[in-house]
């Protein structure tokens, strides 16, 4: 996710405002994404077919309705209770989600205003889980905007943080995952885990971004 902001940051403050363009965004990042995506889901599915039912890792059920609407629904990336035919592609319906908020934003000329949007997203992300609020099955309002929010934060500060100190940055970077994994796995504070995932996970991947720059521009 960090990777996505960073990219479509990049992408994003050299596109003209305008429609025309908006469409052009969007119909790149799908045509890139769904065919592959669209085969391997339905590779699932015939594996499922031919294993008569024991391979089934798409949660498939004999129900034909709600198998076909799981199959519809996993296709076309629209948030659902259960996770994706292709287990996977729940990291591709947050994805989805960022790059239509891109499309939006080139559509009505905010380009340059898209890290704003997403810092207000993150924090509003973080008020809700707060308060318990849940939206689209977790995908509305998520807080992996955070971990976008740092992407994006990567590209517009590269140029000033990547030449400080990156073997640093790559081992702090290396220090959080160890505090943050171990801390994932006690099971007292597992509930912590929608606010420290996504935030540990920012820290981690803004470091490592800038890290990697500044070490490939140094070394």
């Amino acid at each position: 996710f960090c990777i996505s902001g960073f990219i479509m940051m990049m992408l994003v403050h050299k596109e003209s405002p305008g429609q025309k363009a908006a469409l052009s965004f969007f119909m790149k990042r799908a045509i890139r994404i769904a065919p592959p995506y669209w085969f391997f889901t339905i590779l699932v599915v015939g594996v499922y077919f031919a294993s008569d039912g024991k391979f089934n890792v798409g949660q498939l059920s004999t129900d034909w309705n709600a198998s076909l609407s799981h199959f519809w629904r996993s296709a076309l990336l629209i948030p659902q209770a259960h996770a994706p035919i292709l287990g996977v592609g729940w990291t591709l319906i947050h994805e989805f989600q960022f790059y239509l908020l891109c499309t939006l934003s080139i559509m009505l000329g905010l380009n340059h205003r898209l890290l704003l949007i997403l810092a207000t997203l993150s924090v509003l992300s973080i008020a809700l889980t707060l308060l318990g609020v849940v939206i689209f099955h977790g995908y509305g309002f998520s807080t992996y905007y955070i971990e976008f929010l740092f992407g994006a934060l990567g590209f517009r500060w590269a140029r000033y943080v990547a030449r400080y100190a990156p073997l640093t940055q790559l081992a702090f970077a290396l220090l959080i995952y160890l505090v943050l994994s171990s801390i994932l796995d006690m099971a007292n504070l597992r509930h912590a885990a929608p606010f420290l995932r996504p935030i540990g996970g920012a820290m981690i991947g803004f470091l490592l971004i800038n890290g990697l720059i500044g070490a490939d521009e140094r070394y």
